[in-house]
């Protein structure tokens, strides 16, 4: 298990653009995602899970990658979200 934190940047939180990258990318990894936001957390491959967390500009989002590629699909995901999180 491999787990990661960024700083979300957008200033507009978790809007439904945000939200649909970040469920895209999760979709692309073999390993269970799980996304949690203060004491709010969910299934980082549904966008309902993602959006319902209610992240904000400068909120700590935490990422937990689990599975058989964890450290591939864990590079792949800190890769691919750097443009709007920052790595905390």
């Amino acid at each position: 298990m491999i787990t990661f934190s960024f700083t979300l940047r957008d200033p507009e939180g978790f809007h439904a653009k945000a939200a649909g990258d970040l469920v895209e990318a999760a979709l692309k990894c073999k390993s269970r995602v799980a996304i949690q936001v203060g004491s709010r957390s969910g299934d980082a491959k549904q966008i309902f899970n993602v959006m319902c967390l209610g992240a904000k500009e400068n909120d700590e989002v935490r990422m937990t990658v689990e599975g058989p590629e964890e450290e591939k699909d864990s590079d792949y995901l800190r890769q691919r979200l750097s443009a709007r999180f920052e790595a905390s």
